[in-house]
């Protein structure tokens, strides 16, 4: 895919530099189907770089649930026999151990029971994902899911196993009516807000992955 993008980019640059030597090239080609060749080169760069597939980039996807991942993450078969990982948008579950992959990735209170919960709620069920965004660094869809017009995001909420992401300042909150879930969730100790001071597991990836202080 890099290689794609490179020999794109070296492409682009060359035309471009062929299009400041002036009006007409030599053969008879002008300005004019240089910059469209530039333009063409650009574009296909981009592509090459963009993890897209036609399923994972609808705006609207319906699939079975084959796997959940975690808390706040499921993998779809959608129509044409495709497999897509998508996040739920707007919220942002315990985190289970990730030690596996990277040492140190340790999980947080409720993050196995948060994955239990969207098993129970998803695992095996057609369900409608509605995805406004993408999200690139991942590869993933971010969609607000439903089964049978029942939100599991707010699901996860209301019942105490996921947050409101109101992490970098309330840049990924699409659905502010969650605040209220949670509040409510908060206000009657449920799943993970039976504990006295839960840490939001966007503290517990900076604190307890990176930077290696987890929490007792």
């Amino acid at each position: 895919m890099q290689t794609a993008f490179t020999r794109s980019m070296f492409s682009m640059l060359s035309c471009l530099s062929v299009t400041r030597a002036g009006p007409t090239q030599p053969g008879g080609s002008g300005a004019g189907s240089c910059r469209a060749a530039c333009y063409g080169a650009l574009l296909a760069g981009f592509a090459a770089l963009a993890p897209w597939t036609p399923a994972a980039a609808a705006p609207i996807l319906t699939g079975r649930v084959e796997r959940v991942e975690d808390g706040d993450t499921v993998w779809l078969r959608v129509e044409g026999g495709e497999r897509v990982k998508v996040r739920l948008a707007s919220i942002d579950a315990p985190e289970i151990a990730h030690t596996s992959r990277e040492e140190g990735r340790v999980g947080q209170p409720y993050g196995e029971a948060s994955q239990r919960l969207l098993q129970r709620l998803v695992q095996g069920q057609v369900v409608v994902a509605d995805c406004p965004e993408y999200d690139g660094r991942y590869n993933r869809p971010v969609c607000a899911l439903s089964v049978e017009g029942v939100s599991v995001n707010a699901e996860m909420v209301r019942r105490g196993m996921a947050w409101a992401n109101t992490s970098a300042k309330g840049r990924y909150l699409r659905d502010r009516s969650l605040l209220d879930l949670q509040s409510e969730a908060r206000r009657k100790g449920l799943g993970l807000w039976a504990e006295p001071n839960p840490v939001p597991p966007w503290e517990w990836r900076s604190r307890c992955w990176k930077q290696r202080e987890c929490p007792a």
